[in-house]
């Protein structure tokens, strides 16, 4: 069982191509069931999974633990506000606090965005 929770996929481009051929990174950001921690068996799992699920090409390039998923107020999850957090779009322009069911939900995000190293586009 991979204590999974939802969770939310990502695909980085260069931002100068939007072809299907560009330069991309696939990450899934995950959430994990209440004291689990993302260890190898773990990502091996999800990749293996989603695998002989769906196909190779849906297997991430990166997996990220997080501790939450952000949703609007009426359950949907943030994929475009999140992609142009990711992106280097300031936050105030990226999404409304607001209109969240966990404003703190964010944070990772902005964070993230702000200090990794996995690419350099």
């Amino acid at each position: 069982m991979l204590d999974l929770l939802p969770s939310q996929f990502i695909l980085k481009r260069k931002p100068d191509d939007r072809s299907e051929a560009a330069a991309s990174e696939l990450k899934a950001f995950v959430k994990l069931r209440e004291g689990r921690k993302l260890d190898e068996s773990i990502e091996q799992a999800i990749r293996d999974r989603l695998r002989t699920t769906y196909s190779p090409r849906h297997v991430p390039d990166r997996i990220v633990q997080v501790t939450s998923i952000p949703y609007t107020l009426t359950g949907k999850k943030l994929e475009v506000p999140v992609r142009r957090i990711l992106s280097g779009v300031p936050e105030e322009r990226a999404a409304n606090r607001a209109a969240m069911a966990d404003p703190t939900a964010l944070d990772f995000f902005i964070d993230y965005a702000r200090t990794q190293r996995d690419y350099s586009f």
